[in-house]
């Protein structure tokens, strides 16, 4: 006999599966039927899949089977072509830039100067938030500027 635990994992996932989210599920990104092309070329191809909160989640597949795309079209920075996308019950498409005051993002590739400064980096990144934290002062230490 399965223990009601188990019970309630198996029946989540199965809802999950048949494709009807409940709300005790906190389902933080949703995406049902995604699909880009360019041109003829299908880069990703009616991906369905969900992610509740806390949950531990990648996305695995050889080169060119849509990860970056997927990834690039829930964070709202491709469009898509079809299906749907909700992150935080957000839109990314439509809603791009409320979206973007919740979630972070790493690129594939990125690099700072090699002779950039800590205080540098973190005013650089501090500049991309809007009303940021004064990290001078949450840091509790004093870095030297110049």
């Amino acid at each position: 006999m399965m223990q009601p635990e188990t019970e309630s994992r198996v029946a989540s996932t199965a809802v999950r599966q048949a494709g009807t989210l409940r709300a005790t599920d906190d389902v933080v990104i949703e995406v049902a039927g995604l699909r880009k092309t360019y041109g003829d070329l299908v880069a990703l191809g009616d991906a369905s899949f969900s992610v509740r909160r806390g949950e531990i989640f990648g996305l695995l597949g050889p080169n060119g089977a849509g990860k970056t795309t997927a990834v690039e079209c829930i964070q709202g920075l491709r469009s898509y072509d079809a299906g749907t996308v909700r992150v935080i019950g957000l839109d990314p498409h439509s809603q791009a830039e409320e979206l973007r005051l919740h979630i972070g993002c790493q690129l594939q590739q990125s690099a700072l100067p090699d002779n950039i400064r800590v205080w540098e980096a973190l005013d650089m990144f501090a500049s991309l938030c809007d009303g940021p934290a004064d990290w001078k002062e949450a840091s509790g230490t004093r870095l030297q500027e110049g």
